[in-house]
């Protein structure tokens, strides 16, 4: 982890289905994050992922910033 450099962290929780820690990953890459602590879990009697994932966040102004983060990961989580 680099040094101050401030961080984001989501919790979720959905459907377990093919392809969610990519997408995930993606949307952090598009970001201009990079991940710094990723755990994630299936819970296969009830189909359930479970997934926290914590990024630093870039300083330059690109990405969503703090304030957008819920709103440019609606997408993945309405699918």
């Amino acid at each position: 982890m680099t040094k101050d450099l401030p961080t984001a962290i989501l919790l979720a929780s959905c459907v377990d289905r093919p392809g969610l820690v990519r997408e995930i990953a993606g949307f952090v890459h598009e970001q201009g994050g990079n991940i710094v602590h990723l755990d994630q879990h299936v819970d296969h009697r009830d189909k359930r992922f479970f997934i926290r994932v914590e990024w630093e966040m870039p300083t330059d102004g690109s990405g969503a910033g703090s304030e957008g983060l819920t709103e440019a990961f609606h997408e993945i989580g309405e699918e």
